[in-house]
């Protein structure tokens, strides 16, 4: 059985989410391979970078929801 996560892209500068995305496995890489992103999500890994941070990534256990209900909720 597949276990689901749920992971979020964080910026602890101004403590907020700044990506959702769903992975199919803990050992997936997905959730921290921070290098090939869209456009928008590695402007602000340069803005971190260049006040020393890094994005911090979060993932959250999401066995009770289908497949389908994570897509959904990644939309969201």
């Amino acid at each position: 059985m597949s276990v689901f996560y749920v992971y979020e892209h964080w910026r602890l500068d101004r403590d907020e989410c700044f990506y959702v995305g769903i992975s199919w496995a803990l050992e997936e890489t997905r959730p921290f391979d921070m290098k090939y992103r869209n456009d928008a999500h590695l402007k602000i890994q340069n803005e971190l970078l260049e006040n020393g941070l890094v994005a911090e990534v979060r993932l959250i256990e999401c066995n009770h929801l289908s497949k389908d209900e994570l897509c959904e909720f990644e939309k969201l």
